[in-house]
């Protein structure tokens, strides 16, 4: 599940759907594009409209911009936390 302190480079609006099965069917299409741009040294970067979903399938937030951790460090995964920088990530 998401919590509101997932780390300074990663914070997006979000807004939380939850597990009820109700509100999960009532949630609309989300047109549009999607960029995906994965930054020099750092994470990917998605811009449009998402859905963060659980492995179940369940719909957990709505956004329109996520950061995802790419050097597998963080401690938010999935997002980034920025120890990338820490660390020295490149790729």
């Amino acid at each position: 599940m998401l919590s509101a302190g997932w780390g300074r480079v990663g914070r997006s609006k979000l807004v939380g759907i939850g597990r009820d099965r109700n509100r999960r069917q009532r949630c609309s299409v989300r047109p549009g594009p999607l960029r995906v741009e994965a930054t020099d040294n750092g994470p990917v970067v998605l811009r449009g409209n998402l859905r963060l979903m659980d492995a179940t399938g369940d719909v957990v937030a709505q956004m329109s911009r996520c950061i995802l951790c790419r050097c597998g460090q963080s401690k938010e995964k999935p997002f980034c936390d920025g120890t990338h920088q820490q660390i020295n990530f490149t790729s």
